[in-house]
This record gives C-alpha cells, sequence and structure tokens, in this order.
C-alpha cells in the first residue's frame, strides 16, 4: 500500500468493531481500515464474486504485538459461511539468520 498510495482515495470515517477507522478505497473491490488513533491497520474489505453473487468478506486484525521493532497482529477474525473465525499468531520470526551486513 505504501508504494501505490496514488491509486487510493480517502471514504470517509466509520466505526468497525472497537475502533474509529478511516476507510481507504483502493477500487470497487478493495478496501482498508485504519485506526485513527494508532494509525494501524485494523481490518480490510474485498469483494468477489462467487455462483451466488457478490460477496463482501471484512477482516479484522487486533492484538497487535512487536517483533523486530515492527507491530504484527497477533489475531485475525475472518467470516466464513456464517460464522467467525479466528486464526491467532503464536510466534513470528523476522528475517532469522540475516545480519544487518546482510543489506
Amino acid at each position: 500500500e505504501m508504494y501505490h498510495a496514488d491509486m487510493a482515495t480517502l471514504d470517509g470515517a466509520e466505526r468497525l468493531g472497537d475502533h474509529n477507522v478511516y476507510v481507504i478505497k483502493w477500487n470497487d473491490l478493495k478496501s482498508s481500515f485504519y485506526d485513527t488513533e494508532t494509525g494501524l491497520l485494523v481490518g480490510t474489505e474485498s469483494t468477489t464474486m462467487t455462483p451466488q453473487g457478490e460477496t463482501k468478506v471484512v477482516t479484522q486484525y487486533s492484538d497487535f504485538k512487536e517483533y523486530a521493532g515492527v507491530k504484527f497482529p497477533t489475531s485475525m477474525l475472518i467470516p466464513m459461511m456464517g460464522r467467525e473465525l479466528t486464526f491467532e499468531l503464536k510466534d513470528l520470526k523476522v528475517n532469522p539468520g540475516l545480519k544487518d551486513s546482510d543489506f
């Protein structure tokens, strides 16, 4: 998203779960939701075509923890087939085995 900011438009502000968010619209099929206080990406919305028609899926990200100086969401909530599935990150290694001198 950082490299294609010219393709995004601010589509307003709304509420997503417990967050007040800015809605960034990338195109008719994809939007991102950024928390107004922290600036963290707390959700995405994607639209796909299915045999039943157009379907929108909102994925929510939460429980951010810092790994190697970068905050990552450790919980992801995805609605699927009438249910909500929660995925939890247990551990994350950023570029294991690489040294700063490798860059």
